[in-house]
Parts: structure tokens; C-alpha cells; sequence
């Protein structure tokens, strides 16, 4: 069995090696074993202080703190005590005492310092979600609509209200009323883009119908087969729910100079593919 003299030389022995933790492990060790025995207590005390005081981050320092403040409890309650040990107690626990308060203070700065970066990083995420509001109701097309749309979330999700300053606060409010308002009427803006074109289309599908079929009468009027194959796809495939009055005006007086042309049994063959494909629609 290792001696307390033999222990504190490998102690000594891992401390020059720069092994902090076998070193604290071993000293605990045998300051738990002999509480009372003054030397080991001050080796135990001062490795714990001088830990405490290196320039490592704050949980570990607290720890070594925190086991010095133990040591000088535990040594206190079961040592012999004289004056001189009583006097040496009380300078330890000033000792702890002044460092906790270093300690905290620089956590305090720390913290203060990460609240700061944080309003920071909220500052420049407001700032962004206003740039994305200007250039959301300035976006020209659905697809750089959308883009923007999934740019905002992402940075939505980033914000913390905790860290808004006052006046970023009250902008980001003001945000959250605006962007509904946009993006409808955005919506709008682009369903009416996405309703003209349809329009056009149809009209220009209505008025090849109409030549095709003036051009080539005989063709169509004794050919139910060719006719359908014409106004299938061009005039009886659009959605009346989706056209203009204007749109709706020019199918008309297509179809009824078709209809005019035909005979009774072409006229209810015509009919009958209207409503068929209106069904389908």
C-alpha cells in the first residue's frame, strides 16, 4: 500500500505532466481518505485554487472552485483547530469568496456579451425580413415569388422575440401585419397574369377554329369525325368558370356561326360533344 508521501509524488508527477484530471482524480482521492491531515488538504486546496484561477471556460473553473470551497468544509468540520488553522480557513474561504465573484462577474460579462451578439443577429434578421418584404411585393413572377416566400420562412424561424430590442420588436409587429397583405395581394396579382393568359390563348385557339372551319366548310359540315377533331381540343376544352365576359363573347359567335352551318344531326352531334366535354372539364 502506497504511503501518503508516495501518493503525493505521483501527484506531483501527473501535475508535471500537465494531467489535470488523473492529478485531480488522485489528490481527491487522497484528501477523501485523510480529511484531517493538514498537508494534504492545503496540496488539495491550492491545486483546486490554481485551477480556478487559469483562463479555461467557466463551468470548469466553477468546478474547481466549488471543490476547493468543499475541501476547506470537510477539512474545518474533522481537523484539530487551533488558531493558526482556524486563521488559515478563514483566508481560504475569502480566498473562494473573492474568486467566485471574479468568476461571476466575468460570466456576467460573458452572458452580457452573447445577449449583445444575439440582438445583433436579430437586428440583422429584421433587417432582412424587411428587404424581403420590398422585394416580395416588387417580385415579377410566381417562381421568384415562391423563392423569396421560402427565404422569409427560413429566416422566420430564426427569430427569438426575447432578444428584440424595443424598436425592432415594434418593426417586427408591424412585419407580421404587412406580409398577409402582400402575399394576397401578390396571389391576386399573379392569378389575374395567370387568368389573361389563359384568355388569350383560348381566343386564339377560338379564332383558328374559326378560320380552319370557314376555309374548309364542306370539309367539316359532312364530316362529324374531322369536326370533332377540330373543336375538341380548341374550342370545347377551356374552362368557362376561368373566362373573361369578353372571352365567353367571341365562343360564343364562334360556335353559333359553327352551329349555323350544320345540319339537325350535326347541330345535335355538336351539342352532344359540348356538354360531353363540359362533363369532363
Amino acid at each position: 500500500m502506497m504511503s501518503i508521501d508516495e501518493q503525493l509524488s505521483l501527484f506531483q508527477e501527473f501535475l508535471t505532466k500537465n494531467d489535470i484530471w488523473q492529478a485531480n482524480l488522485l489528490i481527491k482521492n487522497i484528501f477523501n481518505k485523510n480529511i484531517e491531515n493538514r498537508d494534504v488538504f492545503q496540496t488539495f486546496y491550492e491545486f483546486s485554487i490554481k485551477i480556478a484561477n487559469w483562463n479555461l471556460d467557466i463551468p470548469t473553473r466553477k468546478l474547481f472552485l466549488e471543490q476547493a470551497f468543499s475541501a476547506v468544509i470537510f477539512f474545518s468540520e474533522n481537523a484539530l483547530l487551533t488558531s493558526d488553522v482556524i486563521e488559515m480557513v478563514y483566508a481560504c474561504q475569502n480566498e473562494v469568496d473573492n474568486i467566485r465573484n471574479e468568476i461571476t462577474r466575468i460570466e456576467q460579462i460573458q452572458i452580457d456579451r452573447r445577449v449583445e451578439d444575439a440582438k445583433k443577429e436579430q437586428s440583422e434578421l429584421i433587417l432582412k425580413l424587411t428587404e424581403y418584404k420590398f422585394a416580395l411585393g416588387k417580385s415579377r413572377n410566381q417562381q421568384e415569388f415562391n423563392t423569396l416566400l421560402e427565404k422569409i420562412k427560413v429566416v422566420e424561424e430564426q427569430i427569438d422575440v426575447s432578444f428584440l430590442t424595443e424598436m425592432d420588436e415594434k418593426l417586427y409587429k408591424e412585419l407580421t401585419m404587412d406580409y398577409p397583405n402582400i402575399i394576397n395581394q401578390k396571389l391576386n396579382e399573379f392569378e389575374k397574369v395567370k387568368v389573361k393568359e389563359y384568355n388569350k390563348k383560348a381566343v386564339s385557339d377560338f379564332y383558328q377554329v374559326f378560320n380552319e372551319f370557314k376555309q374548309n366548310e364542306d370539309k367539316y359540315k359532312t364530316s362529324m369525325l374531322e369536326l370533332k377533331r377540330l373543336v375538341r381540343t380548341r374550342l370545347f376544352s377551356y374552362d368557362a368558370g376561368r373566362l373573361l365576359n369578353e372571352t365567353i363573347i367571341y365562343y360564343n359567335h364562334v360556335y353559333s356561326y359553327i352551329f349555323g352551318k350544320l345540319d339537325e344531326e350535326g347541330k345535335y352531334n355538336l351539342t352532344e360533344l359540348a356538354i360531353e366535354l363540359e362533363k369532363a372539364n
